[in-house]
């Protein structure tokens, strides 16, 4: 984030420079005795994000808050990880929730999880960690109530968001709850179906659905209910995507990693279900819950 030389020595100095390892003293040696800097911050910020863990991160929070900083930081925060965000609201959850999309990119699962429920508990609305958190919680098919929770809280907060519609909408897909019921309501998404939620994601996103989930879960859901040539249509989608997505990761000097072989396998995953179509076969979808119970088939 940073390419001045300070934090350079920030960064030579990690492990007595975390907020948990040095408390005051890594607070001045970061943020200078007087005033803040902004570099030092922001380099601070990526370590925890980086090797750090939850006490770091309230450390951090604690630092500004008491330096009478807090909504600088929380802006400059926006201004680093959260650039495009202009539906949400400044919450001083914005930092913890940094933090944690630094350590996911790092593949630091444990540490964004922790990181995200710092976020929660600062702000128990903020949309981005419930969603990120909830999402993690469903793939892993553990604490599904959990799970349930925090999505719901994420739709409520960021009804407009392409990737919290499709974390609510694949919820539902593994509940069974394809169709919407009789009650739902159109600006209550918690309230729709797995179907009108994934469709709704695919809209808002455009073509920004950055590696073909969006497009891979609503071809499922199609599939589920047996309108398969509306599922063929948005796997080729799929596909389509994650293959522009997976040449980009490829070209880059350190390809490889745990996203590009998920986005290969969002590729072919969704080629195989075109194929099964075409050779007049029933395409394998993701399973759905046995029950809303705690974990998955």
């Amino acid at each position: 984030l940073v390419q001045d030389a300070r934090p350079v020595q920030v960064q030579g100095q990690v492990q007595t420079c975390l907020p948990a390892q040095g408390g005051q003293q890594s607070v001045r040696f970061l943020l200078g005795d007087d005033g803040f800097d902004d570099d030092a911050y922001a380099t601070w910020l990526q370590l925890i994000g980086s090797v750090g863990g939850r006490e770091d991160v309230a450390k951090l929070i604690e630092a500004v808050t008491d330096r009478g900083r807090l909504d600088h930081a929380i802006a400059l925060t926006r201004s680093l990880v959260m650039p495009g965000d202009g539906e949400s609201d400044p919450s001083t959850g914005d930092i913890a929730y940094a933090a944690a999309a630094i350590a996911a990119a790092n593949d630091r699962e444990a540490a964004a999880e922790a990181m995200y429920t710092v976020a929660l508990e600062v702000d128990p609305a903020h949309g981005w960690s419930a969603n990120n958190l909830g999402y993690t919680l469903l793939e892993r098919g553990d604490d599904l109530d959990r799970a349930e929770s925090l999505l719901e809280v994420a739709a409520t907060a960021l009804p407009e968001q392409a990737s919290v519609l499709d974390s609510i909408g694949w919820l539902r897909y593994l509940q069974g709850r394809l169709e919407d019921p009789a009650d739902a309501d159109p600006n209550d998404p918690s309230t729709l179906g797995a179907i009108s939620l994934l469709e709704r994601a695919s809209e808002v996103s455009g073509e920004g659905d950055g590696d073909g989930t969006i497009h891979d879960h609503l071809g499922d859901a199609y599939a589920a209910v047996g309108r398969l040539d509306e599922a063929r249509k948005a796997w080729k989608k799929a596909a389509e995507v994650a293959s522009i997505r997976v040449a980009t990761l490829s070209a880059r000097q350190n390809a490889g990693g745990p996203f590009l072989r998920e986005v290969e396998s969002i590729r072919d995953r969704a080629r195989k279900k075109i194929r099964q179509l075409e050779e007049g076969r029933a395409p394998t979808i993701a399973p759905r819950l046995e029950t809303s119970g705690k974990t998955a088939e």
